[in-house]
């Protein structure tokens, strides 16, 4: 996993839809896309979490995600490689407080 290297990240802010504030995608090695995250602000503290497009099947409530992470340490990564590239771009306006 230490070989994973988060090379790019991208966020696209959208008007907020209870706790979706917007999109990004990330690029890992400068190989892998992975696009369409949803990024939502946390409910219980300061920040974001992200989730994985899926899609519904017939019965309209089965979700089927089109990639997962595996592991929580690289989901973290992510989740961390995007709040600083929201900082960055300053989209909110607040600096985000670290633990």
């Amino acid at each position: 996993m230490k070989n994973l290297k988060i090379t790019e990240v991208q966020f696209n802010p959208i008007t907020q839809r209870e706790s979706l504030v917007g999109f990004a995608s990330v690029v890992i090695n400068d190989t892998i896309l992975l696009s369409g995250l949803g990024i939502h602000s946390k409910l219980t503290e300061r920040g974001y979490r992200s989730t994985t497009p899926c899609r519904k099947l017939k019965d309209n409530t089965t979700l089927i995600p089109h990639y997962k992470f595996l592991t929580p340490e690289f989901k973290e990564r992510i989740n961390k490689a995007i709040e600083d590239k929201i900082e960055e771009l300053g989209v909110f306006g607040v600096k985000m407080e670290r633990k």
